[in-house]
């Protein structure tokens, strides 16, 4: 059985729950949590993770699936696809494009091999790319070159 989890909060999230209420096909396939202190459980019950955000400073959210192995989707805004590499490690989408994200979700769905490939692609590039020490070190450097300067 496939479902749709929907862990955080957000303006529209009560829309999103009463929508989701009047389409008797949607009713029972997904499910809200709400803001959650640790989102561990939800992403290891999950074969992708979503985030479909109208402006976004960084993809921190995405991070953690990526850690974890998922294959990620998000919006193409803000710093999202400094996180996600297109086709590698997940999909961005244009912002409100409901299906280009319908589609993203299906060829993931439908394919575990695919969600495989890119979910370990994915943890690759967050270890890599963005580990503690990674990033540690990039501020480590600018500072110590500003200094210089």
């Amino acid at each position: 059985m496939s479902f749709f989890l929907m862990v955080g909060d957000g303006p529209q999230k009560a829309e999103l729950e009463n929508k989701t209420k009047t389409l008797s096909n949607l009713k029972d396939k997904v499910i809200f949590v709400g803001r959650q202190d640790n989102v561990l459980p939800y992403i290891y019950v999950s074969d992708i993770a979503i985030l479909p955000s109208k402006r976004e400073s960084f993809g921190l959210a995405l991070l953690e699936p990526m850690a974890c192995g998922l294959p990620v989707l998000g919006s193409n805004v803000g710093g999202i696809p400094e996180v996600i590499s297109d086709k590698k490690t997940g999909y961005l989408f244009e912002n409100k494009n409901v299906n280009q994200i319908a589609l993203c979700i299906e060829k993931l769905a439908n394919n575990k091999e695919l969600r495989m490939l890119i979910g370990n692609a994915a943890r690759e590039r967050a270890i890599s790319v963005f580990s503690r020490k990674e990033i540690v070190d990039s501020y480590e450097e600018l500072y110590l070159g500003l200094m210089r300067q």
